[in-house]
């Protein structure tokens, strides 16, 4: 079950810390968007693209933390 479907807003949660998983397969891409709260993003497997008004960034099968802001994934 998706934690956002569940929850509404993850961005609005009275919590410091909330987990969110999102599976995708290799082609998929998120359309550009922002979070408010800084954000962990992990790769368990393949190699994720994140693109930011700052620059690209490389996720490999580990992670990276990436700043509150805009963003742009492809997988």
């Amino acid at each position: 079950m998706d934690l956002i479907n569940t929850v509404g807003n993850v961005e609005s949660l009275p919590q410091a810390v909330v987990a969110h998983r999102r599976d995708l397969v290799k082609g998929d891409v998120i359309l550009p968007h922002s979070h408010r709260r800084d954000q962990l993003v992990y790769a368990s497997e393949g190699v994720m693209t994140v693109l930011t008004e700052q620059g690209a960034f490389i996720v490999p099968p580990r992670a990276c933390c990436m700043d509150a802001g805009r963003y742009f994934v492809s997988y």
